[in-house]
């Protein structure tokens, strides 16, 4: 039987951005498909990490404008975003081994 993930709202993965760092911003990293239907794994944006009302209003809704992006897959630390990278995580190694081996 295979597992059912539990989705996310932008709320609840924001704040586990919050609760996963001491700093007061960060970078949070979300994954897309590009018109060719190439997966990206690296893109994200910077926002501020509070529990400041305001602040997690205006980083909530730069999230939620990433989220309209054409070809948004997830944020890696979704739910989606972790079973992604665990199911994949050798292919991925694989890859960014060969990119680094040949850059000179």
């Amino acid at each position: 039987m295979e597992n059912k993930i539990i989705k996310m709202t932008t709320r609840e993965i924001y704040f586990k951005n919050v609760v996963n760092t001491d700093l007061p911003q960060g970078l949070v990293f979300y994954v897309y498909k590009d018109k060719s239907d190439v997966i990206h794994i690296g893109n994200s944006i910077p926002l501020s990490l509070s529990t400041k009302e305001s602040i997690v209003i205006e980083s909530i809704e730069r999230m939620e404008e990433v989220e309209k992006i054409n070809g948004f897959m997830f944020w890696n630390l979704s739910p989606e975003g972790e079973k992604f990278f665990n199911d994949n995580i050798k292919s991925i190694g694989k890859l960014l081994t060969s990119v680094i081996l040949k850059q000179k």
